[in-house]
């Protein structure tokens, strides 16, 4: 329609950026302590304290010299705020209060930290940039996995009754079905980036190879499923139909080989049994109680993070420390309340790519329209990974991914934005036109 202007990565480094780094760091967890409660300051919680504090301090300054408080209180940023609301509201009825309001504090600092963006000059570019320095940092994550396999092979490989050994990150702690996920979103980016650009296709080869294998290692079934998706999804918005036919095709003959059936079904059963997977690995146990939990207060909840991790398996006989479902965790921590804004944010997202999707497809430019539809694969393996884990609603890697689709796709109703893509004239073309 109009000259795009449209540039890949052309955004520099920013403040907002140095903020998604720190959010990143603040989610590595380098000691099982860390992970805990108390009220005894370790290290790790100093190091936290700091991360999380230097954040909100860059924050504050964004929103002061931006002036860009409205952008916070208008479409999706405005449910997830709302949503980081709620978590820090229910400090006040949380049975474990500390932890609640460090979780929620966390939460809240990196719903502002991402949303405001948005008041930037540029937000289209910076939260492109945003979103590759933050899967270039995961990838880098994955490297630490395999130099602590290669160091300490004894803590990284966990030995089962399963066809392989299980990896997981020992330094950062990373468990195998978070390191799962992470596999499967970079292995998502640097699959689309190898049949889309011709640059460094040896190096983006190489972080196949490596994000693929550590996927199948991690044993992690949900996230290869939503990988599974997630490229289906890139056949079909790039119009490879046949593709994805032709892959069916030999999957089923694949599948029809009893010799690959036998050894797909015994990676796939981890060696538990068919009881146990049916059971979503003793998942549905835990769904169990917490459905029962929030009869009991279906409005506010028992507390942000507090409510799945202390008060759910209390006086049961089945021990745990995380729902593995993200609807589950929200509706457990802050209720009805709480559950509107997040999934109005969590389908708001889904909806607006999609509909920006149908409606410019045919005018953007082929590096705007590749990205755009990377992030539509991006959500449906979030989307996934939400059935099976909580962090999508905890301030998880998932999260962050989800705030930062979320920018991208609110990014896209400005008009700075549409002008860039060439989706409505500039102000100097109209000037030219008059």
């Amino acid at each position: 329609m109009y000259g795009s202007l449209d540039k890949e990565n052309d955004a520099p480094f920013s403040i907002a950026h140095l903020i998604i780094i720190l959010l990143f760091a603040n989610s590595l967890l380098f000691s099982i302590d860390s992970a805990k409660t108390g009220y005894n300051l370790t290290y790790y919680h100093i190091l936290k304290l700091a991360e999380i504090g230097l954040a909100g301090c860059l924050v504050l300054f964004l929103i002061v010299k931006t002036g860009g408080v409205i952008k916070l209180l208008s479409g999706l940023p405005l449910w997830a705020l709302l949503y980081g609301l709620t978590a820090m509201v229910s400090v006040c009825y949380s049975s474990v209060g500390i932890y609640t309001f460090w979780k929620s504090l966390e939460l809240t600092v990196a719903i502002i930290g991402i949303s405001i963006i948005l008041a930037l000059d540029n937000p289209y570019q910076i939260v492109k940039k945003g979103f590759y320095i933050y899967t270039t940092l995961l990838f880098l994550l994955i490297l630490t996995v395999w130099i602590g396999a290669i160091l300490k092979p004894s803590l990284a490989f966990i030995k089962g009754p399963g066809l392989l050994p299980q990896i997981q990150g020992i330094l950062p702690i990373i468990n195998p079905n978070g390191l799962g996920f992470i596999s499967a979103i970079t292995s998502l980016i640097y699959i689309h980036r190898f049949f889309t650009s011709s640059d460094k296709r040896t190096l983006v080869l190489f972080q196949i190879v490596i994000c693929l294998t550590t996927l199948i290692f991690a044993q992690a079934r949900t996230s290869l499923i939503g990988l599974l998706i997630g490229i289906i999804v890139l056949l079909i918005l790039n119009k490879g139909f046949r593709s994805v036919l032709v892959i069916a095709f030999f999957a089923i003959l694949l599948i029809l080989l009893p010799e690959v059936t036998k050894i797909g079904e015994n990676y796939f059963l981890r060696g538990q049994s068919r009881e146990r997977l049916s059971a979503f690995s003793g998942r549905i146990y835990g769904w169990e109680l917490a459905r029962n939990k929030i009869v009991q207060s279906p409005w506010v909840g028992y507390g942000f993070a507090a409510g799945g991790r202390y008060d759910v398996f209390k006086d049961s006989k089945y021990k745990g420390t995380d729902l593995h479902n993200a609807f589950f965790e929200v509706m457990i921590s802050t209720g009805i309340i709480g559950f509107i804004p997040w999934l109005l944010c969590f389908f708001g997202v889904f909806v607006s790519l999609i509909l920006f999707y149908l409606k410019h497809r045919s005018v953007l430019n082929t590096k705007a329209k590749q990205f755009h539809i990377l992030t539509i694969a991006t959500y449906f393996i979030i989307l996934t990974r939400s059935l099976t884990s909580s962090e999508i609603a905890i301030n998880g890697v998932g999260f962050m991914l989800l705030l930062l689709l979320l920018v991208y796709s609110q990014s896209l109703r400005e008009d700075k934005t549409k002008a860039a893509l060439g989706l409505i004239p500039t102000k100097k073309q109209e000037g030219k036109k008059s």
